[in-house]
């Protein structure tokens, strides 16, 4: 880092050290970076950007004063805070330290207190119409505050059929860990229509600290860019309306949750609806084969050849005027305790 002041290198312990300083990186401007110094080396995380040089020397002080009132640990914490609001540190990341280099660091951080209260279950529910529903259960507490969020994943005629299902799935996490156990419970929900495969909101839950897994919606949005092609019913901004049409849309993490904007490229009569449906399908199919680009490219030639012009304006939307709304539940017997590309203008030909 060039034109660096002295850092305030306070020794936490015989053997580590955690400082701060602020300077200006060549080509990226004023910035506060937080250094953990161990004798065989050195981790440094950046924990804010800012317009003027001023601005990140008063943040670098307000962090060295949080580490002499309030310890080491406050500190750290506020850091972490920072580091994700810069983009600089993923919120749902699965390693939950802020430094993943060097001797075990003696301090907490949030990252830590969300994942060490947080808890996938099962619980299997009887229906009025004598069926039984499995439900995939999410439980957290977070600063003293406890929260709960459930999804059905489907319905079976006797309970044995449904602890059946339930046993394969804890199985799946004990042989390969909980990633490919949720995407299990994703494809199971999918294929019994609680869950939208080809949602928007690409995560399995929508509620409570950010999961440590990536779903395969999530995979297959990144892979493409955060983009996808979208028919339903038309969205409007003035309100309902009688017609479907065909949506590019574009899914951007922010933080803990997503931004979503579409563009429309053509809309239809209600009766006309397979039409756009089936040309969704092989635009995303292109998309997967092809790349975002040649599905946008040919995307744009068709809307064309159908005498509309595709609109250069991204609406923001919700998850929920996208997709039709996931079958979610709340328990009603004991259960059982066992941050995308924006959309980027000159990357696609419009």
């Amino acid at each position: 880092m060039s034109d660096m002041p002295m850092p305030h290198t306070d020794l936490d312990d015989q053997q580590t050290l955690y400082y701060f300083a602020s300077g200006i990186n060549p080509g990226e401007g004023p910035l506060v970076e937080l250094t953990k110094s161990w004798p065989e080396g050195q981790q440094t995380l950046v924990v804010g950007r800012y317009a003027h040089f001023q601005q990140a020397m008063d943040a670098e002080m307000e962090l060295v004063n949080l580490k002499e009132s309030q310890g080491l640990e406050s500190a750290m914490q506020e850091s972490e805070r920072r580091a994700i609001t810069a983009g600089e540190l993923d919120p749902a990341r699965t390693d939950p330290r802020l430094f993943t280099d060097g001797p075990p660091d003696p301090f907490t951080t949030l990252r830590q207190q969300e994942l060490s209260g947080l808890n996938y279950t099962y619980d299997i529910v009887a229906q009025p119409h004598g069926t039984y529903e499995l439900q995939s259960i999410k439980t957290w507490e977070v600063e003293g505050q406890h929260g709960l969020q459930s999804l059905a994943l489907g319905e079976y005629d006797r309970p044995s059929d449904a602890r059946a299902e339930q046993d394969m799935l804890r199985t799946i996490r004990d042989e390969h860990g909980l990633e490919t156990e949720m995407r299990r419970v994703e494809e199971i929900a999918a294929e019994n229509g609680s869950l939208n495969a080809n949602r928007a909101d690409p995560r399995l839950f929508t509620e409570g600290p950010p999961d440590p897994f990536k779903t395969e919606r999530q995979e297959e949005l990144e892979a493409n860019r955060g983009y996808y092609f979208r028919a339903g019913p038309a969205i409007d901004p003035e309100g309902p309306v009688e017609a479907y049409s065909l949506n590019l849309v574009n899914v951007e993490r922010e933080g803990t949750s997503y931004r979503i904007s579409q563009v429309e490229y053509l809309r239809v009569e209600v009766e006309n609806a397979d039409y756009v449906t089936d040309a969704s399908e092989k635009f995303n199919r292109m998309m997967s084969e092809q790349g975002t680009g040649p599905a946008v490219s040919a995307a744009n030639t068709w809307a064309r050849e159908h005498g509309k012009e595709p609109s250069l304006t991204w609406q923001d939307v919700d998850a929920a005027q996208l997709d039709p709304l996931s079958r979610r539940t709340v328990p009603t017997v004991e259960m059982d305790t066992q941050p995308l590309p924006a959309p980027i203008q000159d990357e696609i030909d419009f």
